[in-house]
């Protein structure tokens, strides 16, 4: 579950297979066609329905803590690419040394979501059972780097995954999520949004980042777009001499080419870039959209064709520029108003496949929706599924794209 400060929105999409993923790599920094990709969902340990693990799981070298639900029939197995950043509890990640990381051989192994202001101790899921979820499914995996860990936590996070992710799967990079998506106000010291942002934020104001002129918000794009230039430069040395295994991805908004253009300057111009394959936006559509109207559905196609297109587009035309190319890290519907009939209705199965098939054209790469499951309310019904392993309208429609 995600409260979202700002507006999310867009999409993606092109007729393709359900081919695990694209056909054909280019040896720069783009790719033949879009892939399906997934988004791991939070989930607490007394959460039944979305709870991933078996009951009894131990968690010890060699077993399979998985529930079968997970990884074949309607699971994980579905996806080209599965994005960890809820199994890791990226937004409230309190993760800053490796020695604190979670343990694999941890019996609480919770990627727990925590709202802005509470205090930051998310640790999320192992790494070593995300990469294990990633190899039994045979997908590629999108690790997301805790905003606050140390050089040393990202160089022995790197090192694991080149040890322990099969040589023939893509790795894609992202530091942190939506550092756009929070940050501190104008007097620099009250803040809105997810702590990445205010991390950020916090860090620009006091390097001074951009010179004198700048807002804390500007600051923060041009700072966490500095410190994905680190990121993605550790990961270069650690891979050295095969960092065709990697795919680096910038993230930004939708909505806003200046977002997008602050965060290059920042990964560009004041971390000195790294070899950054892509930008990644978060597509989503029928964020106005009251799901009590009668023509919600009409609603949510008319949003997709004049306001997300478009936006994507802008997108695509700011990526070519810079020669990288675009992705989604996450997708999907954005109904925060009488959400659950509509995300329960059949009408979920076409509309999810005609989005794609309008806005395939401005998307290379991973197409990731967000969640795999999750439980529905009328404020949010992020995932794909209500119960693990049970399909519903939009994960069909997902499956026929």
């Amino acid at each position: 579950m995600k409260d979202y400060n700002l507006l999310k929105s867009g999409r993606l999409s092109h007729p393709f297979t359900l081919a695990v993923l694209i056909t054909t790599l280019t040896a720069t920094t783009s790719f033949a066609a879009i892939t399906k990709g997934g988004n791991g969902n939070w989930f607490y340990n007394n959460q039944t329905n979305q709870y991933p693990f078996v009951t009894g799981a131990t968690f010890q070298p060699g077993t399979n803590p998985w529930k079968s639900v997970i990884t074949s029939g309607n699971g994980f197995n579905n996806y080209g690419t599965i994005r960890m950043m809820d199994f890791n509890s990226t937004c409230n990640s309190g993760q800053v040394t490796w020695s604190t990381r979670r343990s694999p051989t941890s019996t609480n192994q919770e990627a727990t979501y925590i709202n802005q202001g509470q205090n930051l101790v998310g640790r999320g899921i192992a790494i070593e059972w995300q990469i294990d979820l990633a190899k039994r499914v045979n997908k590629y995996i999108w690790v997301n780097i805790p905003h606050k860990a140390d050089d040393n936590y990202i160089t022995q996070m790197a090192t694991l995954l080149r040890d322990n992710v099969p040589t023939d799967k893509l790795i894609y990079v992202e530091y942190s999520n939506e550092i756009w998506n929070g940050g501190l106000n104008s007097d620099g010291v009250t803040y809105w949004g997810y702590d990445p942002g205010r991390y950020c934020a916090q860090k620009g104001v006091a390097e001074n980042i951009g010179g004198t002129g700048k807002l804390p918000d500007e600051r923060r794009l041009l700072w966490g777009g500095k410190r994905t230039a680190k990121v993605f430069q550790i990961f270069n040395t650690v891979f050295s001499g095969q960092t065709s295994r990697l795919r680096k991805v910038l993230g930004s908004q939708t909505g806003n080419t200046w977002i997008s253009g602050r965060v290059w300057e920042g990964y560009s111009t004041y971390g000195g870039g790294g070899g950054a394959h892509a930008l990644a936006i978060a597509p989503y559509f029928g964020y106005n959209v009251n799901g009590a109207d009668s023509d919600w559905e009409a609603q949510c196609r008319a949003d997709i064709t004049n306001s997300i297109a478009p936006k994507c587009n802008a997108q695509k035309t700011f990526c070519t520029g810079k020669s990288i190319s675009l992705y989604a890290y996450e997708a999907g519907q954005h109904m925060i108003t009488n959400a659950t009939g509509p995300n329960r209705s059949n009408a979920m199965e076409s509309l999810y496949t005609d989005y794609a098939n309008e806005l395939g054209t401005y998307f290379s790469g991973p197409f990731c929706s967000y969640s795999h499951c999750s439980y529905y309310n009328a404020n949010n019904c992020w995932g794909l599924q209500e119960v693990n392993g049970t399909a519903t309208a939009k994960w069909r429609g997902f499956l026929t794209w």
